[in-house]
């Protein structure tokens, strides 16, 4: 009774100082479990930041992010979007055997759960070289969370709640490093772009095609190729009469045709002053003759408005060729355009003039006049 007495008699300094000593006890465990934990989310957090801030395009970015997420969360399924709710600009990683799926009823199963979610930004385990479950499953705790400096968001699916094993701050430090890391991934893909742009026109380079031409001549086997240089007609006399700033309107409206009627897979290129260059891969003669003609045609049916003046223009072109039968280089495809361009300039302007390798350049003007092309 008196043992039973001295345990339930608060007022006793010696229960007190048991139950002190029991308190720090545990307050002192709680500390280094506490202790503990947040050293194991330091180091991740230094893990993911040193994993994921090395690449520098969004979609590697988000390929190492879902691939230490993994390991931290266990998800079944992480999707990332630029916008809320909006799916056309977003990457998915699932469990599924996507790579392999010929069926594709995987990626079906989740273009129908985030609408605007493109087939080929849905990634398999496969693809970060993760052990793929033995079934597909995107069942369990959805996981919602906003990304800083508005870089978009993140869902996870999880068995269970993130928060039972990880500290807020652990999982906000992870959210901050991926929007730095998809910001300046963002800013260096722009910074790119704009290096390889005109300035004035949008248009890529002309370091741009020369690179484009050196890849070309570095393939084993060569491919058809047609190369085209567009110079504006008496464009010192527009700059002359109208003064430099419509000299820009009429370079700009020139470059926004060429584009709108050149193919998808031609390079359209800002040579230099009133010069562009249009390459053309895979691309037979006879062909090039007839976007060099459609081009010609949409430039001199264009008219450019600029401070109540109408301002037509139009343009001379002159054409390469290269194939398995006439391996040309690279190099000498682009004198051979200027060949052929100054051919059409010397013999009245506004016509398209192909490069023979016979002493002929054939050219056209109009359309009215029949071309062969070899």
């Amino acid at each position: 009774m008196g043992i039973q007495k001295d345990i339930i008699n608060d007022g006793n300094p010696s229960v007190r100082r048991t139950g002190a000593r029991l308190e720090l006890l545990v307050n002192n465990v709680c500390d280094v479990v506490g202790l503990r934990r947040n050293l194991k989310e330091l180091n991740r957090i230094a893990d993911f930041c040193t994993t994921v801030m090395p690449f520098l395009k969004p979609e590697d970015v988000l390929a190492a992010a879902a691939w230490k997420l993994h390991e931290y969360f266990q998800y079944k399924l992480f999707v990332f979007s630029d916008r809320n709710e909006i799916y056309d600009n977003a990457f998915a990683f699932c469990p599924g055997m996507v790579e392999r799926s010929s069926s594709g009823q995987i990626k079906r199963n989740l273009q129908q759960r985030f609408p605007g979610l493109k087939a080929g930004n849905i990634k398999g385990y496969e693809t970060l070289g993760l052990e793929i479950p033995r079934r597909f499953d995107v069942s369990g705790f959805e996981n919602y969370y906003e990304l800083p400096l508005n870089m978009g968001f993140v869902q996870i699916i999880t068995e269970s709640d993130p928060l039972e094993n990880h500290s807020r701050t652990f999982v906000a430090r992870l959210l901050e490093i991926l929007a730095v890391c998809l910001r300046n991934a963002g800013d260096y893909g722009k910074a790119r772009d704009d290096s390889m742009r005109d300035g004035l026109t949008g248009l890529y380079n002309r370091r741009v095609l020369e690179e484009m031409l050196e890849l070309e001549q570095r393939k084993r086997e060569v491919v058809p190729l047609s190369l085209l240089l567009i110079d504006l007609d008496n464009f010192k006399a527009i700059n002359d009469t109208y003064g430099h700033p419509a000299g820009d309107a009429v370079l700009r409206s020139a470059a926004a045709t060429l584009a709108d009627n050149a193919r998808r897979a031609d390079l359209v290129v800002r040579y230099g002053g009133e010069e562009f260059a249009v390459m053309l891969p895979s691309t037979c003669a006879s062909i090039a003759l007839d976007v060099g003609e459609r081009l010609r045609k949409s430039i001199e049916n264009k008219e450019v408005e600029f401070n109540g003046n109408r301002i037509r223009v139009t343009a001379s072109l002159g054409i390469a060729h290269r194939s398995g039968k006439d391996p040309v280089p690279v190099k000498e495809i682009m004198s051979q355009a200027d060949q052929a361009l100054y051919q059409a300039k010397n013999t009245g302007k506004n016509k398209v003039c192909f490069y023979s390798s016979s002493p002929v350049l054939v050219g056209i003007k109009n359309k009215s006049e029949e071309i062969t092309a070899k």
